[in-house]
């Protein structure tokens, strides 16, 4: 319906027959409005996309908080690297001392009982 109505339009402005709508002009027609709908939903899709920048930029930290958080991360960051360190370090020393003999003592006596 819609079609007709396009190269009727279509067929007026170039003096055709009005009942005639030759095959090429519904083909531009459908042509025309399919690419009508697509920059439609682009439309759509834009708005879309402003509305959420707009929304993110509202919901971003401030570069104070932003650098506290920061400041945070590393601090955690140098803790854990602290205790890896100190980790390491104690089990080295028992590897040192006899904590194997010591295990091994356990295990035996776990058997026993």
């Amino acid at each position: 319906m819609i079609i007709r109505g396009v190269c009727v339009r279509i067929n007026k402005k170039e003096n055709y027959d009005v009942e005639i709508c030759p095959i090429e002009l519904k083909n531009k027609a459908e042509r025309l409005i399919a690419y009508s709908y697509e920059i439609s939903e682009l439309r759509k899709l834009f708005s879309d996309i402003k509305n959420e920048a707009s929304a993110l930029k509202a919901g971003t930290l401030s570069k104070r908080e932003q650098e506290e958080i920061n400041a945070a991360a590393r601090d955690f960051d140098s803790r854990i690297q602290a205790n890896i360190y100190y980790t390491l370090n104690n089990f080295e020393r028992y590897m040192e001392s006899d904590w194997k003999k010591i295990i091994y003592e356990r295990d035996e006596y776990d058997e026993i009982n």
